[in-house]
């Protein structure tokens, strides 16, 4: 118990700093947080806990493999549950739907590389799983309101204050 609450306590303090990296960050100890209640909880009896440790096999997939092409029916078949209740149980234990958390991870991923190299968009792109840059900057465009590019320049801007 006391690891869990030292992982929300950094989360917390990723949340307030908001330095480079922070959403990074915040993915990575929210997946060890995962983990480890996965664990705890593996060790009660139960389907909670085989639940648990079914999305758990999910979320570390999707962190290992977000660049390439993911389905939620593949992510069904991981798990050994039909598409239907692996999506409404990764929604009432993550809080979004599968396919809005792997774009979710792909963003944090994209956001540190455009903070972090001078790769183009292109490979950025292609490296975090989107299918082209064009799409790729229309839904940073729809997410944050500007460009890759403004994305870049304001948040290096910040990270240098």
């Amino acid at each position: 118990m006391r690891e869990v609450l030292e992982i929300i306590e950094r989360m917390h303090r990723e949340l307030r700093l908001r330095i480079p990296g922070s959403k990074l960050m915040l993915v990575c100890l929210f997946g060890r947080l995962v983990t480890l209640l996965c664990r705890a909880y593996e060790s009660s009896s139960g389907n909670e806990a085989g639940d648990l440790g079914n999305i758990d096999r999910a979320v570390s997939y999707i962190h290992r493999n977000y660049a390439k092409r993911i389905s939620r029916g593949e992510l069904a078949r991981l798990t050994g549950m039909s598409e239907s209740s692996f999506y409404r149980l990764f929604l009432r234990l993550i809080g979004c739907t599968p396919m809005e958390y792997l774009v979710r991870t792909r963003f944090l991923y994209a956001g540190k590389m455009l903070l972090e190299t001078s790769r183009d968009l292109s490979s950025i792109a292609r490296s975090c799983g989107f299918s082209d840059s064009n799409y790729f900057g229309t839904r940073v465009r729809e997410r944050y309101g500007e460009t890759p590019h403004q994305y870049r320049t304001r948040m290096r801007r910040k990270a240098a204050t």
